[in-house]
């Protein structure tokens, strides 16, 4: 179904041409898109809650509106494939490093702060205390400024502490962004982990 139209739109669009579009359709439920910061890919494109282009593959997706509970030891299936493993582990045991899709914190102090973690989407309001800054920024600026497509946006699930107002623990995926709170440190004993993978995936 390729063809040479097809490859030199891509090529183009790739290369940062100055007169190329910034994105465009391709055969087999494709995509590829160019962001303003040269950043570039090539994506599959699966409906989710009715919208027809979200890049499924390098984002975790969910419908809007959708809110689940966070429960250490439970397994949250998502949308496209996606899920969500939350567990418990002592920090002796946990050998890896966070990740975009991987985040790790200090389960006894999130239980000192009363901390009760949901999973969904963004709502107006929303922000976080993002790891390594002063302040808090919202999350809307946090998605501008990493560039992440604004037809994912909508999409992205979001950990947040459900007692203190819409503050965001995790944004997942490219671009996103880990809170100051309960981070892992030597004195850690259990480490809460939240984990998505997609289905397939090891």
């Amino acid at each position: 179904g390729f063809t040479h139209r097809h490859i030199e739109q891509t090529a183009s669009i790739l290369s940062g041409h100055v007169d190329s579009r910034r994105s465009a359709q391709l055969p087999h439920g494709l995509i590829v898109e160019r962001a303003a910061d040269g950043w570039a890919a090539i994506s599959r494109i699966q409906p989710v809650g009715g919208i027809q282009a979200v890049d499924t593959l390098s984002w975790p997706v969910m419908d809007p509106g959708e809110e689940l509970t966070l429960i250490p030891g439970i397994t949250l299936q998502l949308e496209a494939g996606w899920k969500l493993e939350c567990s418990i582990v002592s920090a002796e045991s946990e050998k890896r490093k966070p990740s975009d899709m991987l985040m790790l914190c200090d389960a006894d102090e999130i239980e000192k702060l009363g901390i009760g973690l949901v999973l969904r989407t963004r709502r107006p309001g929303d922000f976080i205390r993002p790891l390594g800054m002063k302040g808090r920024k919202s999350l809307q600026d946090s998605f501008i400024d990493a560039k992440i497509p604004r037809r994912v946006r909508d999409h992205i699930p979001i950990v947040l502490c459900s007692a203190r107002g819409g503050e965001a623990l995790w944004v997942p995926g490219p671009g996103g962004r880990r809170s100051t709170h309960a981070t892992v440190g030597p004195q850690t004993r259990r480490v809460l982990r939240l984990e998505f993978t997609r289905m397939g995936e090891a």
